[in-house]
């Protein structure tokens, strides 16, 4: 059965002053363990705010088709957020918009053919072997690894 789109839930903002921080302290004191613990407890679709800027936190299939494809418009990509994703991962699908996203979604949908899916999984799998006959080798005699 297929889940269908719900409303993003919101934890509570940070204490004392989150009516003017939102979870912006929460976020700047640890903000990969302030998100996962968030998402362990209020689920997979989160609404915070860094101040009075209200940001989504999505880890969930059905809810990020419904802001990156079904209703894309009503989600602006041109937001700090966005932009720091970009400063890391460079121009591309995931943060480009407009015409230039649709030029490189066009480029890249073959790659994720269902058809294809069997191949990739052979590499992965593969890959996954070398890298733990390494790590055991490695552990075995001691030696550190640099992953």
């Amino acid at each position: 059965m297929i889940k269908s789109f719900r409303k993003a839930l919101r934890p509570p903002r940070d204490q004392f002053w989150g009516i003017i921080t939102g979870h912006a302290l929460s976020l700047r004191a640890g903000r990969l363990e302030y998100m996962h613990s968030c998402l362990k407890k209020y689920g997979d679709f989160l609404e915070m705010y860094l101040g009075k800027r209200r940001t989504l936190l999505i880890n969930d299939p059905i809810s990020l088709k419904h802001v990156l494809l079904d209703n894309s418009k009503n989600y602006p990509k041109t937001t700090p957020g966005y932009q720091k994703v970009a400063e890391v991962l460079g121009q591309g699908v995931f943060t480009d918009v407009g015409e230039e996203w649709k030029k490189g979604r066009r480029i890249i949908q073959p790659t994720f053919n269902p058809s294809k899916f069997d191949y990739y999984f052979k590499i992965v799998s593969d890959e996954n072997a070398t890298t733990i006959k390494l790590m055991k080798d490695k552990s075995s005699k001691n030696v550190s690894l640099n992953l």
